[in-house]
Parts: C-alpha cells; sequence; structure tokens
C-alpha cells in the first residue's frame, strides 16, 4: 500500500549514521537483499531482516490480488 505508515523497530543507517533509504526502496521493489546493500558497510546490519520480512509480506499480498 503505497499511503501506508509502518512502524519499524530501526532504521538502516551506514557506518557514518546517515539512513540507507535507497537500498531499502530497492529491496521493496523486489531486488534482492545482496545486490542492495553492503552488510559491512552497515552500523546496524540487524536491522535489515525487518526489512526482508515486510518485503515477503508484500510480494505474497501483491500475488494474491493479482
Amino acid at each position: 500500500m503505497p499511503d501506508a505508515i509502518e512502524q519499524v523497530p530501526e532504521i538502516p543507517r551506514t557506518l557514518s549514521g546517515k539512513k540507507q533509504e535507497l537500498p531499502i526502496k530497492k529491496l521493496l521493489l523486489g531486488q534482492p537483499l545482496e545486490k542492495v546493500v553492503n552488510k559491512e558497510a552497515m552500523a546496524n546490519p540487524g536491522s535489515l531482516q525487518w526489512y526482508v520480512d515486510y518485503a515477503g509480506r508484500r510480494a505474497q499480498e501483491a500475488d494474491t490480488t493479482a
């Protein structure tokens, strides 16, 4: 849902503290995690699992409504 607001447990950030918005956008658009983000360049790589799970749920919902 493009207008939905989701509360997330943590925002993925680089080692310098910048938000990783573009990689998350690409992940939500269906690109594989390994291609969109380098976990070693992240301050909090554990935060990605929520986004991976969320992207999967969104993809399943899209499949059932199509």
